[in-house]
């Protein structure tokens, strides 16, 4: 009799514990039911590893909502459904990528951007789930980065090649012992570059005493200027006056001239009778120089004079 009431007190135990649990369970259920979501999609053409439903959803380092599925659209894109609490603030400059989480790895659907003038992001006319677009995630930046990096290396690598080819290793190689050669040249002519050194110092020190008697120079330069300035006026002066004292003798001399024209006009025509005369005696002379010594013949009587 006392075991039967032990296994019914047992029973009851049983099964109100278990009324307990499923009531915890129904009450937690109901709470998570409260929560409203709203689907987003997101596509990306980045591998979707670790990414599966139940994934979640942070937007700025907070957890609003879960992936609820994913399937592949085509070779080059994945297509995400992401279920995101309602009151999400959601732009439409907006950006979702796939992260990574911390030291664990653990891959979940980041959202960045948004700015507060920016509208909401709506649905379609179709009503279709709003379209989140795709940012490249960190793991594609490093990809990229990376990639780019190698390229520039296998060119400079490239460039190196060429530039260390057979032509250019030997200029290197006469470079080098050109090198050498002024070396060994600078070590001989030691001593002639301590001349030259003490020479160069002996410039610098007259050319610092040139510097300070600078300043006196220029004033007698001035000085010199005024001078060459003064004497110029003079020419000035002086050319001035020759051209007045020069036109006063012209208009002396035209007067002359004027004076002169009659008498030279009487004296040049007794110098052509003259000249007349003379040429006249030449012609008889050359006829009969005896003349020089009888004198010109008498003339004959013309008729009517004897």
């Amino acid at each position: 009799m006392e075991t039967r009431v032990a296994y019914a007190a047992v029973g009851a135990f049983v099964i109100a514990l278990t009324a307990a649990l499923i009531g915890l369970g129904l009450w937690l259920g109901a709470d998570i039911e409260t929560k409203r979501y709203t689907p987003y999609m997101f596509l990306t053409s980045e591998s979707a590893s670790g990414i599966n439903p139940g994934t979640v959803v942070r937007y700025r380092g907070v957890e609003v909502g879960r992936v609820k599925q994913l399937h592949l659209d085509n070779p080059e894109q994945v297509r995400i459904l992401l279920d995101i609490e309602e009151g999400t603030p959601i732009k439409t400059d907006t950006r979702a990528s796939i992260a990574t989480q911390g030291v664990t790895g653990l891959a979940f659907i980041e959202l960045t951007g948004g700015t507060v003038s920016a509208p909401d992001l709506r649905p379609g006319p179709d009503g279709a789930p709003p379209l989140i677009p795709p940012a490249p995630s960190l793991l594609r930046r490093l990809d990229v980065a990376v990639s780019r990096n190698l390229e520039n290396l296998d060119r400079i690598a490239l460039q190196l090649q060429d530039l260390l080819n057979e032509e250019n290793r030997a200029a290197f190689a006469t470079l080098i012992r050109n090198l050498a050669t002024l070396s060994e040249t600078l070590a001989q002519e030691r001593g002639r570059m301590s001349e030259v050194l003490a020479n160069s110092e002996r410039m610098t020190r007259a050319g610092a005493e040139t510097l300070e008697r600078l300043p006196e120079t220029l004033v007698q330069l001035e000085g010199t200027l005024e001078e060459v300035r003064t004497a110029a006026s003079t020419f000035r002066e002086t050319s001035r006056t020759v051209g007045e004292v020069s036109r006063a003798t012209q208009q002396e001399i035209t007067a002359m001239r004027r004076g002169m024209e009659p008498g030279l006009d009487n004296l040049l025509r007794q110098v052509e009778s003259a000249t007349g005369v003379i040429e006249d005696l030449a012609r008889r002379l050359r006829r009969d120089p005896a003349q020089l010594l009888r004198g010109a013949p008498a003339k004959e009587p013309g008729p009517g004079e004897q």
